[in-house]
């Protein structure tokens, strides 16, 4: 309580398992699965990936600018620092992944192909 009056949060509580009374956040989140769908069946994954493309979906969402906070990104709000997004990658991109020394035989491959599904 002291976090969110410090803060300027409105806190507001609603009975549970009654989504009708909290709108913004059930729109919140039919919108973050619908994005991890068409991540999923665009590039034909298995539906059990759903919980990446879902922490992907919320990741970049929490990077976007939003016109409610002037055109800043909900990360950049709270600390007032501006985010690196130059990690960036698309959701289902071959990528290669760095093996170590103690993992690999003296001429095996240095790296092993891999599909992006997610940041952690």
């Amino acid at each position: 309580m002291e976090f969110c009056s410090r803060y300027g949060i409105r806190r507001e509580l609603i009975p549970a398992h009654n989504p009708q009374q909290n709108g913004v956040v059930e729109t919140k989140n039919i919108s973050i699965v619908g994005v991890a769908r068409a991540m999923l069946h665009d590039k034909g994954f298995p539906l059990y990936l759903w919980e990446e493309a879902c922490n992907t979906t919320i990741s970049l969402q929490n990077k976007t600018p939003h016109k409610i906070l002037v055109m800043i990104t909900p990360e950049e709000a709270f600390p007032r620092r501006k985010q690196d997004v130059s990690h960036f990658l698309i959701f289902g991109a071959t990528m290669y992944c760095h093996v170590s020394k103690d993992m690999k035989k003296k001429l095996e491959p240095t790296n092993e192909m891999g599909v992006f599904v997610g940041y952690t």
